[in-house]
C-alpha cells in the first residue's frame, strides 16, 4: 500500500484513496499512469520503452528523466543523496515501485495541491513567473527543462529553464553561455511555456479547464476527472468553453479551434521550410564551401531550430494563442535560417 521513503515516511499508494475518492481513483486508473513500465498503454508509463529507444546505452539517474515518470523520485533523492546519481540505472530502477501517482500533485493529502518536484516551482519564482498554482503543478513535468544540467548535474535547482523566465532569447543566451549550442530536444515538454502568457491564461483559464473536466457521478457527486486528456480526445470538454464564451455553442467552439489550428499551421510551415532548406544547404556544401562558413551556418541552423521549436505548440496553436513569449519565434526562425542559407550561397 505504500512506498517507503526517508525518515520512515511513505508515499501512499493511489489504492489508499480508493474508498475516500472513488470517482477520482477510477478515472486515474483508467488513465494508465499507475505503473512505470511497459504494461500500461499510455506514454507516461513507458519508461522502459523510452530508455531502450534512445541512443544512450546506460542511462543513470543523473539524467533526471525519472523525475516525471515516477512519484518516488524526490523521496529517493532524499534517501540516497548524491549517491543516487552514481548508482547504476538498473539498480535504481529496481527501487521504483510506482509510476505517476496522486503523490506527484497532492503529496499524501489528496484535495490539496502539494507538488513533489518543488525545484520547478522554485525556479518559476526565481524567473518571476506568476500564474495560477494549478498551472504550476503541471509545470513540474510540462515545462521546458535544461537538458544539459539534467544530464550531468545532481543539483535539481538547475534543472528547470523556468529560472530564466519564459523569454526565448533568454533561453538561447543560456544555451550559448553553457556551450550547448545544439541542445538535445530543446523544446520538449513545454506546454507550460506555451500557455503562460497566452490569451487564454490571461483570461483566467488553467490547465485543468481543458484537461480535468468536472463530472457528476451516479450518486450526484461532482468530481474532477483524472484522465488528463484534451478536447481532441474528449469532446465533452467543449462544454467547458461555454462558461466564458456564453454567446457561443459547442459546434462554434469546435469550428473556432479548427480555425486556430489552421492559422497556426499556416504560420509554422514557412519557418519549417526555411529550417529544412538550411539543413539541406549545409549537407550540399560538403567540402566545396569554406569550413568557417559551414560552421557559422550550422550554429544558425541550431538557433533557427530552437526558435522554431519554441514557437511550436503540441496543441497546434491552442496553448499559445497570442503569447508574446513565442508569437514571433517563427519569424525569428526564418530570419536565422535564411541568414545561414545566404552564407552558403
Amino acid at each position: 500500500m505504500a512506498s517507503e521513503t526517508d525518515a520512515g515516511t511513505a508515499i501512499l499508494s493511489p489504492h489508499a484513496w480508493k474508498d475516500q475518492y472513488p470517482n477520482q481513483y477510477a478515472s486515474y486508473i483508467d488513465a494508465g499512469y499507475e505503473t512505470y513500465d511497459d504494461r500500461q498503454p499510455d506514454a507516461h508509463g513507458k519508461v522502459n520503452t523510452f530508455f531502450s529507444a534512445t541512443h544512450f546505452s546506460n542511462m543513470t539517474p543523473e539524467t533526471g528523466c525519472m523525475r516525471c515518470h515516477t512519484s518516488e523520485f524526490s523521496s529517493l533523492v532524499k534517501e540516497h543523496g548524491d549517491g543516487l546519481f552514481a548508482m547504476d540505472f538498473t539498480d535504481f530502477r529496481r527501487q521504483v515501485t510506482v509510476g505517476v501517482t496522486c503523490y506527484s500533485c497532492h503529496g499524501n493529502n489528496p484535495g490539496e495541491l502539494t507538488p513533489a518536484n518543488t525545484w520547478v516551482i522554485d525556479a518559476a519564482k526565481r524567473g518571476g513567473i506568476e500564474t495560477d498554482e494549478k498551472n504550476l503543478v503541471c509545470a513540474q513535468c510540462h515545462a521546458l527543462p535544461d537538458w544539459g544540467t539534467i544530464m550531468d548535474n545532481p543539483d535539481p535547482s538547475s534543472w528547470s529553464m523556468l529560472q530564466f523566465g519564459l523569454d526565448a532569447d533568454a533561453y538561447w543566451e543560456h544555451y550559448e553561455a553553457s556551450g550547448n549550442e545544439n541542445p538535445i530536444v530543446p523544446a520538449e515538454e513545454m506546454e507550460f511555456n506555451s500557455f503562460v502568457g497566452s490569451i487564454m491564461e490571461k483570461a483566467g483559464a488553467t490547465c485543468v479547464d481543458c484537461h480535468m473536466p468536472k463530472a457528476q457521478s451516479d450518486d450526484g457527486t461532482m468530481y474532477s476527472v483524472h484522465i488528463f486528456k484534451g478536447p481532441d480526445c474528449n469532446e465533452e470538454l467543449y462544454e467547458n468553453c461555454l462558461g466564458c464564451h456564453t454567446d457561443s455553442t459547442v459546434e462554434q467552439r469546435k469550428a473556432a479551434v479548427e480555425e486556430v489550428k489552421a492559422d497556426y499551421e499556416t504560420r509554422r510551415a514557412p519557418a519549417q521550410a526555411a529550417v529544412d532548406e538550411l539543413a539541406s544547404a549545409i549537407e550540399r556544401a560538403g567540402n566545396s564551401v569554406d569550413a568557417s562558413k559551414v560552421e557559422q551556418a550550422t550554429v544558425l541552423l541550431n538557433k533557427a531550430t530552437f526558435y522554431l521549436n519554441y514557437g511550436s505548440d503540441w496543441g497546434s496553436g491552442i496553448h499559445n494563442m497570442g503569447n508574446p513569449n513565442n508569437v514571433d519565434c517563427f519569424e525569428d526562425a526564418i530570419a536565422f535560417a535564411e541568414e545561414g542559407t545566404a552564407l552558403l550561397a
